[in-house]
């Protein structure tokens, strides 16, 4: 989804635009949840591919 999201229009900014826009109500505080769990396992692949050419 926020592939999807950064795809056709970027990241959220936390000013609640994106709330106020989004046709299903989802909420400020879940889409910078899950902005956070997505930045989160970005950076995880990549220390998984960096240890997989140091290895």
């Amino acid at each position: 989804m926020v592939e999807t999201m950064e795809q056709y229009f970027g990241s959220c900014t936390n000013h609640g635009e994106c709330q106020e826009a989004c046709p299903k109500e989802i909420s400020i505080d879940f889409i910078a949840m899950m902005n956070r769990d997505y930045l989160k396992s970005k950076l995880a692949n990549r220390r998984r591919a960096g240890q997989r050419k140091a290895g």
